[in-house]
């Protein structure tokens, strides 16, 4: 049993791959009169980047308004100062100097899809349009937030790193004895379904080693930790009295109403209380560009596709077959994380080169989530998903999770989360 638990931990550490796909190989392929145009460069984008450049000679651009990217992966512990901003963060240079990848500085302001060509932001007369044979939309998550009198930039949600992350840490550090923090679960689909609890667990966790006695309220829409999952099953037995984090109030099936400027917090069943650190992490939804691109009709909140290809399927939109959405826009049940984007990119470029080379997709492809999850600073936990394709949809094929927390897994989490890295952005 332990020689299985540590094989199985050892195929997820590797560098993702795709079950039974068959991968077309890096060649002069004869595409170089092809053009892929890839906004975001997050783990979907700078994946799929890589990939097209790899197995094809077709033109690829990645366009990203920032000149590096703060991964997910890993940020809740720079809140804690096990992690640095630094180790987390990479620059595009690799994909444009290895791979040939033309990287451009922006963001894209409008997509015309019935003429295949996009405008970028900084054009602001469209005087330069970009023509495109495919186009990979990569762009992430875009937040929801409650038309109340606080300012949300304030509280910061930290569910982008970076200078979000920093705040947040900033706000943790200054908390003291018999002061209170609250985490807010968003609601509905969001980024990274473990992210929440985990980052409970690290703060937690971060402020009984410096012996700060403070109350943490984690609340929680969902009431995710009441079910039978493999998120209730990683985070049982961690929150309230008797449990590891006693300090920690789990409170479910409930939700913030509102926050006055003054951080006073009232929730949806009448209760209200004072919090010194906020950290809301709001509901989410497909940025706009993915929304009124593909969906402006019936605005729905994440892009429809065709998981063999990742194709768009909407029928609001002329030549929508040739927009292609990753990540964490696409409305496919794959949770939204990096490991699995860094999966549906390979699928995606596969798909593309395949269809210019007049072949169709590759009929069968699987996908592997693998997430390893630390609740405290010397253990970890993991959660894993295998995904496939069944008649017009993606399926769960099979979930597990650790049996428990070790300094073993804890471990293998850099090893895992490296191994994507350098697939990625290496």
């Amino acid at each position: 049993m332990i020689n299985e638990r540590r094989n199985f931990l050892k195929a997820l550490s590797a560098a993702p791959l795709l079950s039974g796909i068959s991968l077309t190989t890096q060649a002069s392929t004869g595409l170089n009169q092809k053009k892929v145009v890839v906004v975001g460069g997050g783990f979907a984008g700078a994946t799929a980047a890589r990939y097209l450049r790899r197995w094809s000679d077709c033109e690829v651009l990645l366009i990203e308004p920032n000149a590096s990217y703060h991964s997910c992966i890993l940020s809740n512990l720079v809140l804690t100062g096990d992690r640095s901003l630094d180790a987390i963060t990479f620059n595009y240079t690799n994909l444009e100097t290895k791979f040939g990848v033309k990287v451009i500085e922006d963001s894209v302001s409008r997509v015309d899809s019935a003429n295949q060509i996009i405008y970028l932001s900084s054009d602001t007369e469209e005087l330069n349009p970009i023509n495109y044979d495919k186009l990979i939309l990569a762009p992430g998550v875009a937040f929801k937030y409650p038309n109340w009198s606080i300012d949300f930039d304030t509280i910061p949600h930290a569910w982008k790193a970076g200078p979000q992350i920093e705040m947040l840490k900033q706000e943790i550090d200054n908390l003291a004895d018999d002061d209170t923090m609250v985490i807010r679960v968003p609601s509905g689909a969001y980024r990274c379904p473990p992210g929440p609890y985990e980052r409970t667990c690290a703060i937690a966790d971060y402020l009984d080693r410096k012996g700060r006695a403070v109350s943490i309220k984690l609340i929680d829409p969902n009431d995710t930790l009441s079910g039978a999952n493999v998120i209730a099953n990683v985070f049982s037995g961690q929150f309230g009295d008797g449990n590891r984090y006693p300090n920690v109030e789990y409170i479910a099936a409930d939700d913030i109403a509102e926050i006055s400027m003054d951080k006073d917090i009232t929730l949806n069943n009448g209760d209200s209380f004072n919090a010194q650190a906020i950290n809301y992490i709001p509901d989410q939804q497909a940025p706009d560009i993915v929304r009124f691109t593909l969906h402006p009709d019936s605005n729905q909140a994440w892009a429809s596709v065709n998981p063999l290809t990742y194709a768009s399927t909407s029928g609001e939109v002329v030549n929508a077959a040739n927009i292609h959405v990753i990540g964490d826009s696409q409305a496919t049940l794959q949770p939204k994380a990096g490991h699995i984007a860094n999966a549906e990119a390979k699928i995606c470029a596969d798909a593309i080169i395949r269809d210019f080379l007049g072949m169709a997709p590759y009929a069968n492809p699987m996908t592997n989530s693998a997430c390893f999850t630390p609740v405290n600073h010397e253990e970890a936990s993991w959660i894993s998903a295998v995904y496939r394709f069944d008649g017009n949809q993606v399926v769960t094929e099979k979930v597990g999770n650790s049996p428990e927390a070790n300094m073993e897994n804890y471990q293998m989490m850099f090893d895992w989360a490296n191994n994507l890295f350098n697939d990625s952005f290496g």
